[in-house]
């Protein structure tokens, strides 16, 4: 049964790095990819871990892909030799109560593409969405 010990310790996740195209489905949220909207950023993540993470456990707390890196570093053992934006995400979802500091951090996205930045930040239930297009800002 050495394999199903393994499996124990093996984690998997499928993460998206973005909202779908015009094509696809937000399921109601507003904006598609390439935008600061819940609809061009909200992603599913899905963490399979056994050993910290009960099955069929459900969070509605946001991350960010940064919180990936922090995470997987953890996992590792590794100490990064700088320190990092994110949060340790699976030590988050095994804790029973989130802490005040990661409840309500405060959620930056920043993306370039040509002369257009989007920028957006997010708090709690309240986001804030600026476009700049060249040096005019929306």
């Amino acid at each position: 049964m050495k394999a199903q010990r393994g499996l124990e310790n093996t984690v998997v996740i499928f993460f998206s790095d973005t909202g779908p195209t015009k094509l696809g489905s937000t399921a109601g949220l507003r904006g598609t990819k390439g935008n600061g909207f819940e609809g061009g950023i909200r992603v599913p993540c899905i963490i399979r871990y056994p050993k910290k993470i009960a099955a069929g456990s459900v969070s509605d707390q946001p991350f960010l892909s940064m919180d990936l890196t922090a995470s997987i570093l953890s996992l590792a053992d590794a100490i990064p030799s700088q320190p990092l934006d994110g949060i340790d995400l699976i030590e988050t979802l095994a804790a029973t109560d989130l802490k005040p500091e990661v409840e309500n951090r405060p959620l930056f996205w920043r993306k370039r593409r040509g002369d257009v930045t989007v920028k957006a930040m997010r708090q709690e239930s309240w986001k804030l969405v600026v476009q700049h297009n060249g040096d005019q800002t929306d």
